[in-house]
């Protein structure tokens, strides 16, 4: 999603009071734990992607309880931030720790010696020096 400079301050500001705003609407038994990890706004501010990750309650659960629920959250949130009247908000599931642990996960599965590092700029692929040219007559 384009961000202009207007959309990143408002996604901090999404960011910083919508925790308040689920505190105020939602119980713990509801939600777990829940962390919102990233906001994005649209550059026309019509259209906010909150990230999050849940501990203690399935995910998906956890986003359809706040999506049935988006119009309280907007309007909670409005009454602490300045928001444009049609603001919608979407809710994701945040996947970078999933998609880290892939990464992690495929890396260490890599055997040891299976990979060389590059050689430096002024090294012959086997590590020597390369022969130096003979010198000018």
């Amino acid at each position: 999603m384009k961000q202009s400079e207007r959309s990143r301050r408002l996604a901090r500001l999404i960011q910083e009071f919508l925790p308040q705003s689920l505190q105020a609407l939602c119980t713990p038994n509801q939600i777990g734990l829940c962390t919102i990890t990233a906001v994005e706004v649209a550059s026309d501010l019509k259209v906010a992607d909150v990230f999050l990750r849940s501990i203690g309650k399935p995910h998906a659960e956890v986003i359809t309880l706040l999506a049935g629920r988006q119009r309280a959250l907007v309007g909670d949130l409005g009454r602490r931030v300045t928001l444009p009247r049609t603001l919608q908000l979407r809710f994701k599931l945040d996947q970078a720790p999933d998609h880290a642990r892939r990464v992690h996960d495929s890396l260490a599965a890599i055997p040891e010696g299976d990979f060389a590092p590059a050689p430096d700029a002024g090294q012959t692929p086997d590590g020597t020096a390369p022969a130096s040219p003979p010198p000018a007559a």
